[in-house]
């Protein structure tokens, strides 16, 4: 891996694999739905569906039949503080895949025509987030766990939000998207690091620069007080989507490691005691784990299975006592040297192509994690002790501030459910088409 870095040009990284025909590159940086104003949520993901729907001569159909022609994958993502356009080509077709990049930059046409279109797919869409149990409940815990923050808006926007979206907005928005100050280039495959500059040089000149700087930090996430429950009503359901959590970690944590591994043995493996003691032994649960997510902010520690209808209650009520369990005992020694046996050998394939290792290094700059910052926790794995980890989880993971996200039918379910949370301060009912609609939560009042 390769890197160059001057203040008057982007970060490139580069992997040469001089073997594989292809080329792989990224461009990414910070801002995302983070720069939308509160009342167009839903912007940032619009306006990055409508940048592959044509640019200066090529309408959607030749912007596409191009990219198809090429022999090429083009991928433009936005998350809540950052975007990413990720792009594959044959390396004998970098060239013109390159200035198609450039005018989809430099000159997106946003057609009223398909905009309108855009919009009718985006309601059809949510027909089909309703029609699936787990999407509901991954988006209801997100606005529940992040409710009154901007992260807890709807990435894909409500209704009303979407509505009053038009070319003036997406040009306007399109000027301010980019920002110069936290933009990096990543390449693999057939290509050198002189040859990487060039393009990332092009392309960044391509790149509409903002009339006027923007803020793109991100403030914290207010503190979780209580225990609420948030039924997600929807009818007929023979099965429930269960999604427990709390506030989690944060990269820059220097417990962030052990911590990490602390939920890998509890519920991030095969093996861990979650799985073994629902999935194994009572067969409650085909699907059920732990984990921490990394992201810009300090997010969520979050629990998840799928019981039956007839299993729900006593689900959540031995997740709730393992987790308490977990908290005060910790974990064993013997847990602690399967794990790191686990993880050291299993990283391997976190980073055995060129592809995976460029993307590592753009995402280590993007969330600002530092260079190397994947070597790192690794190593520091290898290290670890026993009361490291279990000072961790009991200092980051607070089972007193828990926030119970269930996709069920609440006449069936709802009395069960409450009486399987102890202490429990409060309990909602929504209904799915709300969360469907990507209508936001209101934050709780904290116990």
């Amino acid at each position: 891996m390769t890197t160059s870095s001057t203040p008057s040009r982007p970060t490139v990284f580069v992997d040469a694999q001089p073997t594989l025909p292809l080329v792989h590159l990224m461009i990414a940086g910070q801002g995302g739905a983070h720069l939308e104003p509160a009342p167009l949520a839903g912007l940032a993901v619009f306006h990055s569906r409508m940048l592959r729907r044509g640019s200066g001569t090529l309408d959607t159909a030749a912007f596409e039949a191009e990219i198809d022609r090429l022999g090429a994958e083009l991928l433009v993502d936005t998350q809540c503080s950052t975007f990413a356009v990720h792009g594959t080509v044959l390396r004998r077709n970098l060239a013109p895949f390159v200035r198609l990049i450039c005018q989809m930059f430099a000159a997106p046409r946003f057609d009223d025509a398909e905009i309108d279109r855009l919009k009718r797919e985006i309601e059809a869409q949510r027909v089909e987030v309703l029609d699936s149990d787990d999407a509901l409940s991954r988006l209801a815990f997100r606005r529940t766990m992040l409710a009154g923050h901007p992260y807890g808006r709807p990435l894909g926007g409500t209704r009303e939000s979407i509505a009053p979206i038009d070319a003036c907005i997406l040009h306007d928005y399109h000027r301010k998207a980019f920002p110069r100050d936290r933009l990096t280039f990543g390449f693999a495959g057939s290509i050198t690091q002189v040859e990487a500059e060039a393009v990332a040089a092009e392309i960044d000149a391509a790149i509409p620069r903002p009339s006027e700087s923007v803020s793109l930090a991100v403030s914290a996430v207010p503190p979780l007080g209580g225990r609420h429950l948030l039924i997600v009503n929807k009818a007929e359901r023979t099965q429930t989507q269960l999604l427990v959590g709390t506030r989690g970690s944060h990269p820059h944590d220097p417990d962030h490691a052990a911590l990490g591994v602390g939920v890998a043995i509890f519920g991030g493996t095969f093996t861990s005691r979650l799985v073994r003691e629902i999935r194994s032994k009572r067969g409650w649960s085909y699907s059920v784990s732990a984990r921490i997510s990394s992201e810009r902010i300090r997010t969520s520690f979050v629990m998840s299975a799928q019981p039956s209808v007839s299993d729900s209650g006593p689900c959540l009520g031995l997740m709730l006592g393992l987790l308490s369990d977990w908290i005060e005992k910790g974990i064993t020694a013997r847990e602690l040297g399967g794990m790191r046996k686990y993880l050291t050998r299993s990283s391997v394939f976190d980073r055995d192509t060129a592809h995976k290792r460029m993307h590592r290094a753009v995402e280590e700059r993007v969330l600002e994690l530092g260079d190397g910052y994947h070597d790192r926790w690794l190593a520091s794995v290898a290290t670890l002790a026993l009361d490291e980890v279990n000072a961790a989880i009991a200092s980051r993971i607070d089972a007193a501030a828990l926030r119970v996200v269930a996709v069920c039918t609440e006449a069936e379910l709802g009395v069960a459910l409450a009486a399987a949370v102890p202490s429990l301060v409060s309990r909602k009912v929504v209904s799915a088409e709300a969360i469907a609609q990507g209508i936001p939560l209101e934050p709780v009042a904290a116990a």
